[in-house]
This record gives structure tokens, C-alpha cells and sequence, in this order.
């Protein structure tokens, strides 16, 4: 089965799988603001056990947007949760974050002039 993404320019400008060099986090984190309607999302669910939590990442798809919550219908049925808690399927999902991280390096800025210095004496 193919999953039909829909077309966001916001999404299709940004590579969100990008992985910093130096510590491995995503580079480019998604903005909760730019969830829309009937857009197919991840979440994270938790389950508590006999041995403690077991957390799982689900995929659904939002059917109501209101202030900072959505509410997302998938196969467990309706859940309401957090734009925070929520990520578009072509993003990492929010466990993934969770595990992997998100970049926070800070590298230095490269000198604007780059042109070679004069080595001799003026004339």
C-alpha cells in the first residue's frame, strides 16, 4: 500500500533526516505550527507493564485542530495530544528524537574575508 503524503512546500524544502557530523543529532527539527488537517502524523504512546513503561511509536492521522492540541483518529481509535507530541510521517518521529536527539552544536563562524592577505612590503 502507498502512503499519498500531502504536498507541504514546508516539508518539501527541508531535509529532516540530516544528521550533524559531530554529535549525530537531526540537524532540522519540524515546527508544530505547520500541522494541517488531514495530515498523516506520528506519536508516541506509553503503556505501563509489570516491569514498567513500554513506549511505542503510532501513526494517525488529524481530524481537529484546536489551539495547541490536535486530535489524531488511528487504528487505537481518537487521542487528543500536543502539537509538541506530534510529527508529520516524513519527519523522525518523537520517540526517534527521544533516542537519537537533536543537534545543539554551536560551531564557530567562518571569517567573512577569506581573500589572501598581501605578503610583501607596500611599494
Amino acid at each position: 500500500m502507498t502512503e499519498i503524503m500531502p504536498t507541504n512546500h514546508v516539508l518539501a524544502a527541508v531535509d529532516y533526516q540530516e544528521r550533524c557530523d559531530d554529535c549525530c543529532g537531526f540537524k532540522n527539527t519540524f515546527d508544530p505550527a505547520h500541522l494541517q488537517l488531514d495530515q498523516r502524523v506520528n506519536f508516541t504512546t506509553v503503556t505501563e507493564t509489570s516491569r514498567g513503561f513500554r513506549y511505542s511509536s503510532k501513526k494517525g492521522v488529524i481530524t481537529e485542530i484546536e489551539g495547541d492540541y490536535v486530535a489524531i483518529k488511528s487504528r487505537a481509535g481518537r487521542t487528543i495530544r500536543s502539537r509538541n507530541e506530534v510529527t508529520p510521517t516524513s519527519v523522525p518521529s518523537p520517540l526517534t528524537y527521544a533516542f537519537i536527539g537533536k543537534c545543539n552544536c554551536t560551531k564557530p563562524e567562518k571569517d567573512v574575508d577569506e581573500s589572501p592577505k598581501p605578503t610583501g612590503e607596500p611599494s
